[in-house]
Parts: structure tokens; C-alpha cells; sequence
């Protein structure tokens, strides 16, 4: 008994006998070779292959079937009226509610739809407000911060200012008490150390309003 090859999925495999060829369930144009063979063929043309294709059906056994029973449509004068009327109501009957509920489906469906799209602007809206808050008051935030700063810096200067102007004006007190406490002439030592007192005492004030705002210039820093 002759062996073959076949080609199958790209491949060649075998040698296979008839029995093998048999599982591997060929079909009649499944190239084949076989030792002997200028090329490879069809496995339909090599005649010892031929009866794998054959399929001989099983003898077909008629079932015996009973005569169906005759039924005798009645005349139409014998049939009931009523019974073709109740038929005809009936299915008015069920079209009409086919009808209604494809309709209220629909525009429940249709509602639906309009109120999506409604609560999707809505949302879309309350974002961008929500955005357009958040951009003010951002803005707001700023010009505060920038206010505030802008009040710290006119009051840094403006206690700049007045201890400067406490200070010349201190020099100046300063100044007149080292006067008093040199003049001599025309008066008696009571009327010197009551000069004195005052004049010391006026020193004494500036300084005090000269560190008190130094004091409040740290704190505005």
C-alpha cells in the first residue's frame, strides 16, 4: 500500500497511510505526493484516494402518516354574528393600545431627552459661573493683598516722616536744654533747676513719642 505526503496549512507533512489520511480528514483538493509521482496533485485525481470522498446515505425509510381528520367549514349563514364582531372589537381593541403605548413611550422618551439636555446646560452654566466666581474672587483676593500693602507702605512712611520730624525737633529741645543749663546770669538756682525740670521734661516726651512709634513701625513691618 502506497504512503503520502500532503500539504497542509502551509506545510508539508506525512508520509501518511490511506488509514491516516482517512483521520486527518482531507478533502479532494488537499495536494498530495507520492513516491512514484512527477508532482504533487489533488488528492481527488489519485484514483486509489477516491473513496475517502464517497458517501453513500442511509436507505431513507418513509415515515406512515395518518390521514388528517377533514374539517368542515361551517357555511357562513351557520356561523355566529356575534362571535365575528367580538373578533373585530378585539382587535380594534388591541391595535389602539399598541398605538397608545408606542405614542406615551415616545414621549416619555422625548421628555426625557429635553430634560438631559436641559440638567447638561445647567451644569455647563452653574460651571461657568462657578469659574467666573472664582476668577473674581481671585481679583478681589489681589486687590486686597494689594491694598493692604499699599496701606502698610503709606503708614511706614508716614511714621518715617514723623520721627524724623521728632527727632529735628528733639535736637532742638536738646539743644535749648544745653543753653539753660549754661546760661547763668539773672537768675537765682531755683529759677535754673524749675528751666531745667521743664525743658528735660519736654526731652523726655519726645523721646517717649519717638520710641512709641518706632514701636508701631516694627509692628507694620
Amino acid at each position: 500500500m502506497n504512503t503520502y505526503f500532503i500539504h497542509q496549512e502551509g506545510q508539508s507533512l506525512g508520509p501518511f497511510s490511506i488509514g491516516e489520511l482517512r483521520q486527518r480528514k482531507i478533502t479532494p483538493n488537499t495536494p498530495v505526493w507520492s513516491e512514484g509521482m512527477d508532482s504533487w496533485v489533488s488528492a481527488k485525481e489519485v484514483a486509489e484516494l477516491q473513496f475517502l470522498f464517497r458517501s453513500t446515505p442511509p436507505p431513507l425509510i418513509k415515515p406512515q402518516t395518518l390521514p388528517e381528520p377533514e374539517e368542515k367549514a361551517l357555511p357562513e349563514s351557520q356561523e355566529p354574528k356575534g362571535k365575528k364582531r367580538s373578533y373585530g372589537w378585539v382587535y380594534v381593541l388591541f391595535v389602539i393600545i399598541v398605538c397608545s403605548s408606542i405614542a406615551v413611550f415616545t414621549f416619555q422618551q422625548i421628555r426625557i431627552n429635553e430634560l438631559e439636555t436641559e440638567l447638561t446646560e445647567q451644569t455647563d452654566s452653574l460651571k461657568d459661573i462657578r469659574r467666573v466666581s472664582d476668577s473674581r474672587q481671585t481679583e478681589i483676593d489681589e486687590m486686597k493683598q494689594e491694598e493692604l500693602m499699599r496701606q502698610k507702605e503709606e503708614k511706614r512712611i508716614s511714621l518715617t516722616k514723623q520721627i524724623a520730624e521728632l527727632n529735628t525737633q528733639l535736637d532742638a529741645e536738646k539743644a535749648k536744654l544745653d543753653k539753660i543749663n549754661e546760661f547763668q546770669l539773672f537768675r537765682s538756682s531755683e529759677d535754673k533747676v524749675q528751666q531745667v525740670t521743664a525743658q528735660q521734661d519736654v526731652v523726655n516726651s519726645l523721646e517717649q513719642k519717638i520710641e512709641a512709634l518706632k514701636k508701631e513701625q516694627q509692628e507694620n513691618e
